[in-house]
């Protein structure tokens, strides 16, 4: 066996260099309250969507009469339901990697704002709460979200521009 091994000193020196990068990464990572909070609320907003969706299209939950009859609707909400998982996926990495985040907000702001634009002009005359109360409450709700994705994308803090100041 080699004796070549590591002493106190040198083991306390690699330790040391290894915590001024991690004090810098970590730093970077700290956001405010409101953020987290704006962050994890619009993550459980849209994962209730999806989850309504896929429970209701396959006859887990109830719901009233024909609502997902109208095959318009159950494509645009399928096309929905999958853009939204993929771009919270994104936005949650992108927060996480303090990486592109405005970039992913503003792409969830416009994606929710033509979904926004579409259920009002499209689909205003199929979204009656009676007969489809999961996807009227959430299309109605969208607009709330569009003021939280833009107020999360302001109080958001990139540790690059911390640094610098």
């Amino acid at each position: 066996m080699s004796k070549n091994r590591l002493n106190d000193k040198e083991i306390s020196a690699l330790l040391q260099s290894f915590q001024e990068v991690s004090e810098n990464n970590t730093s970077s990572l700290k956001q405010s309250a409101l953020f987290k909070a704006l962050l994890i609320s619009i993550n459980i907003y849209f994962f209730t969507f999806i989850s309504i969706y896929y429970l209701s299209v396959n006859g887990l939950i109830y719901t009233p009469g024909q609502a997902l009859m109208n095959e318009e609707l159950r494509s645009a909400l399928y096309g929905r339901s999958h853009v939204v998982f993929w771009l919270l996926a994104v936005l949650n990495i992108s927060a996480y990697f303090n990486f592109g985040f405005r970039t992913v907000c503003l792409t969830l702001f416009i994606y929710a704002l033509n979904t926004t634009i579409d259920n009002l002009v499209i689909f205003y005359e199929i979204l009656i709460f009676e007969n489809r109360p999961y996807v009227t409450t959430f299309a109605f709700s969208l607009p709330v979200v569009l003021v939280g994705i833009a107020l999360m994308a302001a109080v958001f803090k990139n540790g690059i521009e911390d640094e610098e100041q």
